[in-house]
């Protein structure tokens, strides 16, 4: 709570316990034997929390609290020449989706970008075929990442919201 107190550009945010309890049973998705390095530990924590404000903050305090580099977690994501920035981390995925004809779905880094288009049209696919109102949608990155999310949120204890939750919300 000292780290991460509200700024004039975002005064709405407050990070409170809940947040953090949101990221640690994220954490809980994925099976141990998955959780080897302890840089994909700390990389499932920066997908968590990747807005342009926070990024230094988090790189400070993942460095502090974890003692792992940000640079070196993320060196895959990042092009020669470059340096790590909010935009590269956004290429950062968590989910379990990745393997869609297994029974088993196991929460873990999807590190393929291209076959991860592949899967999420694939289940686009598939929703296709038993609806009554198919979707004709791209699947890129945004909108990737907006699915991710929202499959990590009905993931969660109580994830499952009731009709119209979004009503109450905004």
């Amino acid at each position: 709570m000292v780290n991460f107190l509200p700024t004039p550009a975002k005064s709405h945010y407050t990070f409170s316990l809940r947040d953090f309890a949101r990221v640690i049973n994220g954490l809980l998705h994925i099976p141990p034997a998955r959780m080897t390095d302890p840089d994909k530990l700390s990389g499932f924590g920066y997908t968590k929390h990747t807005g342009v404000m926070l990024f230094t903050m988090v790189k400070k305090s993942c460095y502090e609290g974890l003692r792992q580099q940000m640079d070196k977690v993320c060196e895959a994501l990042v092009p020669e020449e470059e340096q790590l920035g909010p935009q590269h981390i956004r290429n950062l995925f968590y989910g379990n989706y990745g393997n869609p004809d297994s029974d088993a779905k196991i929460y873990d880094e999807i590190t393929d970008m291209n076959d991860l288009v592949r899967v999420m049209e694939y289940y686009l696919g598939e929703y296709n075929m038993v609806s009554k109102t198919p979707m004709n949608l791209v699947m890129f990155k945004f909108a990737i990442e907006h699915v991710s999310r929202v499959s990590r949120v009905l993931m969660q204890p109580n994830g499952k919201r009731p009709l119209g939750w979004h009503r109450r919300v905004w």
